[in-house]
């Protein structure tokens, strides 16, 4: 047998297990579109941008792991200043995904607002990447 050393590229690729423990906000559907511009909802139900700002429903029911119910809070709080963006960031990596943020909010209990420095259009392009993997905010902090 020939070792190629498959395994020991794969052992710390974590990549295909995060569906199978996080979810996304929304993600590209390549159902109807083989080339992944479109978008359908996951744990966002609908958003909408009107100028600078981005407002996103969120589905109702989802429970985390430990029995929590999802609310906006946590959606807030991954994508926060303080876990992604600010100037000390628990994921520093997240900066690179969250150019032009400049707040992030929960409006009510299953909406969230992200208001970026200029209007963008990307974002819900954007939201499907792990970065918007949703968090319990009570787990973490």
């Amino acid at each position: 047998m020939v070792d190629d050393g498959a395994d020991q590229r794969h052992q710390h690729d974590n990549s295909a297990h995060f569906p199978n423990f996080y979810e996304i906000l929304i993600e590209r559907d390549f159902t109807k579109d083989p080339r992944g511009l479109d978008l359908a909802p996951r744990l966002a139900t609908k958003w909408e941008r009107n100028g600078n700002v981005w407002t996103i429903q969120l589905r109702q029911g989802v429970k985390f792991h430990n029995g929590e119910e999802m609310t906006a809070d946590d959606v807030a709080f991954t994508l926060s200043a303080d876990r992604l963006w600010g100037p000390k960031p628990i994921e520093p990596r997240g900066k690179t995904f969250t150019g032009g943020f400049k707040r992030v909010s929960a409006t009510g209990k299953y909406t969230v607002e992200i208001e970026t420095d200029r209007p963008d259009s990307e974002y819900s392009g954007q939201a499907h990447r792990l970065i918007s993997a949703t968090s319990c905010r009570k787990n973490i902090s």
